[in-house]
């Protein structure tokens, strides 16, 4: 799980710093929204990790899910971007975020493996 959440995050906190660093967005996301969009992609990440493994993943698949998830949160990739390279001259807040991101895939990891593991004592 925690594979998951590292390489995104590297690879967008290494973009980040290389884009304009101090620019406050013009919609700026607050720590929890923050937290909550970066979970669901992580989240679509996840669901097409799947897909690939089972043969069963268009090489769009991807973007598209994360274009509903931009939705969903009513942000588009522009707003995303902006506020990580927002957060990623705050690392204190940047790290808040993610230990929260942490907190809420362990809780969805933790009441998946819990349904599961009643599915399997139901004969389900």
């Amino acid at each position: 799980m925690y594979k998951q959440v590292v390489l995104p995050v590297f690879v967008l906190l290494l973009w980040a710093c290389n884009s304009q660093e101090g620019r406050k967005p013009d919609r700026l996301l607050n720590p929890d929204q923050m937290a909550a969009l970066i979970v669901d992609l992580q989240m679509a990440d996840a669901w097409v990790a799947i897909k690939r493994s089972e043969g069963d993943a268009p090489s769009d698949m991807q973007w598209k899910l994360y274009d509903s998830v931009f939705s969903i949160h009513e942000v588009n990739r522009q707003i995303f971007e902006q506020n990580i390279q927002w957060y990623a001259t705050r690392l204190a807040e940047m790290d808040q975020i993610y230990d929260d991101v942490i907190q809420r895939l362990n809780l969805i990891q933790a009441d998946t493996t819990l349904k599961e593991s009643g599915s399997a004592k139901s004969g389900l």
